[in-house]
């Protein structure tokens, strides 16, 4: 499994990447886990906290997994919707998991893990002489 990246948070892995197409034009579809530091896995927990939402087996985090689809036909105004997610704790039992793939794409914003995702994902791509975002 590639390493996307690493930082404060944690490692990004990209677990399966594929190309579709939505009423947006065409997708890269990416499921990335995410493993993370004992610092993340704190923030996580504490900004649930901190919102109100039910943290509950949080304390124990240690990977989630997402199915990110990013709209490559508004490159480089990137869009993005995340499709499903699913947080794990240490022994692997599921903390929650939600089913999002109805959502709209939002605007990716410039610096954001996503477009940093996304940008890591085409530099890879390339290497192995794959164009992901169409020539115009």
């Amino acid at each position: 499994m590639p390493i996307l990246f690493e930082d404060e948070t944690g490692v990004y892995f990209l677990e399966n990447i594929e190309k579709s197409t939505e009423t947006v034009g065409d997708c890269v579809n990416c499921w990335i886990k995410i493993i993370y530091s004992i610092s993340g896995s704190k923030q996580v927990y504490e900004t649930m906290k901190e919102c109100g939402i039910p943290a509950d087996g949080y304390e124990s985090l240690q990977y989630t997994r997402e199915h990110i689809v990013f709209a490559i036909d508004k490159y480089p105004s990137l869009l993005a919707k995340i499709n499903s997610c699913t947080n794990y704790s240490a022994d692997d039992e599921i903390l929650d998991s939600s089913n999002t793939a109805d959502h709209p794409f939002r605007e990716v914003a410039p610096g954001s893990v996503f477009e940093k995702m996304f940008s890591t994902v085409v530099q890879r791509a390339r290497l192995h002489g794959v164009e992901i975002i169409p020539s115009k």
